[in-house]
């Protein structure tokens, strides 16, 4: 009981398995009062078997007398036997509208999107001298790129979200954490590509916004990217969600076409 307890302080999402019940839920500043743990435990005793509570369950949130939008959902019916936590895999869908009225689905890219994803990798790439590599330097196939994104599928921690019109993958955005280490655990680095075809309708606003919100649930406190300083349209991005320069690094890339290329440093705190 003390591990689960301990892990509930620390985390944000949990699946907290008792008997044939899976509760998930989604954890903000109320979670850490220890009241509300105490109901908790008496919640799932009092728990009957081969319930099925939908989203914003009325019931539970007043049992816990919490407000709705402090829950995510429960889910129920498991054949666990033992109480078990386990982190909740990051999850991202939304349709957005663009500017020019195309339908975009934003969502996790998973590993069936491999080749898709490479293809647009490596297109971004051809595109810009922004972004930190070549693509004649690109070692990873597609079977590569569908195992790097289904370990990201699999992370509670790191996801990478892609952007599709009509089945068509038009741009990527993620963030993974920048160390494992106490002391960095709090950080993540944050990565952005756009087909150009697609630049100036939305997309990277809000591939940018939901990294930022998943980011969030993902617990960090601090995102952070690197931008060449010529690219003042994605500088103006950035700053429009909140990142402030910290630091800049003159000699930061050295570009086959112009030469060194200065690196802006950025950060934005999530609260």
């Amino acid at each position: 009981m003390k591990k689960w307890k301990y892990l509930l302080y620390h985390k944000n999402n949990f699946i907290l398995k008792k008997s044939n019940i899976i509760l998930l839920f989604y954890q903000k500043q109320s979670w850490q009062n220890k009241l509300l743990i105490k109901r908790l435990k008496k919640l799932i005793i009092h728990l009957r078997f081969n319930t099925i509570f939908g989203e914003s369950s009325s019931d539970i949130v007043r049992f816990l007398r919490i407000s709705s939008s402090d829950f995510v959902w429960f889910y129920c019916r498991s054949k666990a036997k033992e109480i078990e936590l386990k982190p909740i895999i990051m999850h991202y869908f939304k349709t957005i509208t663009l500017k020019n009225s195309a339908i975009c689905t934003l969502r996790n890219a998973d590993e069936c999107d491999g080749a898709a994803v490479l293809d647009v990798f490596l297109l971004t790439h051809r595109q810009t001298d922004f972004l930190l590599s070549y693509a004649d330097e690109n070692t990873f196939t597609a079977e590569d790129e569908s195992r790097y994104l289904k370990a990201k599928t699999e992370s509670p921690d790191e996801i990478e979200i892609l952007a599709e019109i009509d089945g068509k993958v038009i741009g990527t955005a993620g963030f993974e954490k920048i160390g494992g280490h106490c002391k960095v655990k709090h950080r993540a680095d944050f990565g952005i590509g756009i087909d150009e075809n697609f630049w100036d309708l939305g997309v990277g606003s809000a591939l940018t916004a939901a990294c930022i919100e998943c980011a969030k649930k993902a617990g960090y406190k601090q995102l952070e990217l690197q931008c060449v300083a010529e690219n003042k349209k994605a500088l103006d991005l950035y700053k429009k969600f909140g990142f402030v320069e910290f630091g800049r690094n003159p000699l930061g890339f050295n570009s086959r076409n112009s030469g060194f290329q200065e690196l802006v440093y950025m950060r934005k705190e999530l609260n």
